[in-house]
């Protein structure tokens, strides 16, 4: 029934293409959702990465700086024995 007061073609085969358009949005939505957590998390296991290849850094300073050092306070000569030959 068209114009008489009935539901017209177009609304009663528009209906369930209505609903999948509806229903692949939330889908599309709920994807952009996973991507941005994922996204944020990639984002911090980033800069825990970047904060633990500093630290790594700093400490590898600080045992070469404690190297030197203790190097420099070790470093004196001292004789322990002697050799001596004559040729015959």
């Amino acid at each position: 029934m068209s114009a008489s007061g009935g539901v017209s073609s177009r609304s009663a085969f528009g209906a369930p293409l209505a609903r999948h358009g509806a229903h692949q949005l939330v889908e599309k939505l709920a994807a952009q959702r996973s991507l941005k957590a994922l996204e944020s998390e990639r984002a911090a296991n980033r800069r825990a990465l970047y904060d633990a290849q500093d630290r790594i850094g700093e400490r590898r300073d600080e045992l070469i700086a404690s190297i030197e050092r203790q190097s420099g306070a070790s470093h004196a000569w001292s004789e322990i024995f002697v050799v001596r030959w004559r040729l015959a």
